[in-house]
């Protein structure tokens, strides 16, 4: 924790998030996700960003190709890794359990329709390769939808 700006705030950076969101679930984190998650976390007034290079646990575990942060070919949650100890993968990545809980009580339809209003609704019909699984499920539950009916999803007024 530090002072900043007279208030006392936790420090974090990319990778932590990314680690957090990845234990929450998320499979795969695209830049839209990611921005609009640390702009709330920032905005919430107990957190500030402040970057560095990624760890070699980070590079070990987890995959950018330029568009998705997702864990590397051959590891999910349950995989058990051997660093400074044998344990689940998910274990390491919840390295930062305030932050991890933060992360899990965020408004996700809120965060959803953020990202829709950016990607726009004429991109719906590239559901699978634009939002992760439970970005898909949780678009379900907002509009009552089936998640293979895609077609539905792209009728849908996104605005709420």
């Amino acid at each position: 924790m530090t002072l900043f700006r007279g208030i006392f705030m936790i420090t974090i950076n990319t990778e932590n998030i990314i680690k957090a969101l990845l234990y929450n679930g998320f499979d795969k984190i695209d830049p839209i996700l990611y921005v609009t998650v640390e702009a709330e976390l920032v905005n919430s007034g107990k957190y500030r960003v402040e970057d560095n290079d990624y760890s070699s646990f980070f590079t070990k575990f987890i995959d950018y190709d330029g568009l998705f942060y997702k864990l590397k070919p051959g590891y999910n949650l349950d995989s058990n890794i051997i660093t400074n100890g044998y344990f689940a993968l998910s274990r390491a990545l919840n390295d930062n359990p305030v932050l991890t809980n933060d992360i899990s009580e965020l408004d996700y339809e809120k965060i959803l329709a953020k990202k829709i209003s950016e990607i726009g609704t004429t991109k719906i019909g590239s559901y699978n390769k634009l939002f992760c699984d439970k970005e898909k499920e949780i678009l379900c539950n907002m509009f009552n939808i089936n998640s293979n009916n895609v077609d539905k999803a792209k009728e849908l007024k996104l605005s709420r």
